[in-house]
């Protein structure tokens, strides 16, 4: 359901709470809920008209919050979905070279909030890098729901040296699944609980920083990975690269979540 459904139940609700309440003042009673709220607190909300009201403004404002807050996030996702596209139609969909079907394009934007991280789970304060768009010609899409932190996985280790990455590692084999995970574990500093909530294949990566515009700042990363070795290194080009700079238009200097 849209964010704005909601927001308009909410309103809606709000509203007929509040004819309620007015009704309710004007005949010294507050309606609907005898028998159900104790005589002495619906005593007191008649008593603290004010107070009522301010409590479902309150309410009211806090839902319009959320809602304007996830409206940003839907138009930015939509932004970074077709950056994503943008990229895969230009060097990938035509190219008779490689299996489109195969490799994907992702957008990865860093923020600072509280992570809990370690074997504890403690929590913390930190950088962490979060997808925030996806393109890819399959239709079985999933979306990643792991947060890297700098250094951690090829989108933290391109984060955390500002520089374009391209590693691979062994191919995935459902028999010797544990050689894959101990090759991700040293080549790319992830424990096997997060490889095994990735959830993927992929062998070969190739990531690039987006520095805010000519900054030395690295806000996001542009990945591409693939299931297949020895296909994407050619996209390592100085052109990609000035590309991906353009993109840094679409983040600023905010990495609060």
């Amino acid at each position: 359901m849209k964010p704005s459904y909601y927001f308009g139940a909410v309103q809606i609700i709000i509203g007929i709470f509040i004819t309620i309440f007015i009704e309710s003042v004007a005949s010294g009673s507050l309606l609907f809920t005898e028998g159900i709220l104790a005589e002495g607190l619906r005593k007191s909300i008649i008593e603290r008209p004010k107070t009522a009201i301010g409590i479902l403004l309150s309410i009211h404002t806090i839902a319009y919050l959320i809602y304007q807050r996830t409206t940003n996030t839907e138009k930015s996702k939509i932004v970074y979905n077709n950056i994503c596209r943008a990229i895969f139609d230009s060097y990938i969909k035509d190219d008779l070279d490689i299996d489109n079907t195969q490799i994907r394009v992702t957008v990865f934007k860093a923020f600072h909030g509280y992570k809990f991280i370690g074997k504890m789970y403690t929590p913390k304060i930190c950088t962490y890098l979060c997808q925030v768009g996806r393109h890819q010609s399959v239709q079985d899409k999933k979306n990643c729901k792991i947060h890297f932190l700098p250094n951690e996985g090829c989108v933290g280790i391109c984060y955390n040296t500002a520089q374009v990455i391209h590693q691979e590692v062994a191919e995935y084999n459902e028999k010797k699944r544990e050689n894959y995970y101990k090759n991700n574990e040293k080549v790319f500093n992830l424990n096997k609980r997060k490889i095994k909530r990735l959830n993927e294949s992929s062998c070969s990566f190739l990531a690039f920083p987006i520095n805010y515009f000519n900054s030395d700042d690295v806000f996001g990363v542009i990945i591409f990975d693939s299931t297949q070795k020895g296909k994407i290194e050619k996209f390592k080009t100085r052109e990609l690269e000035e590309k991906v700079l353009n993109y840094s238009v679409f983040f600023n200097q905010n990495k609060d979540n």
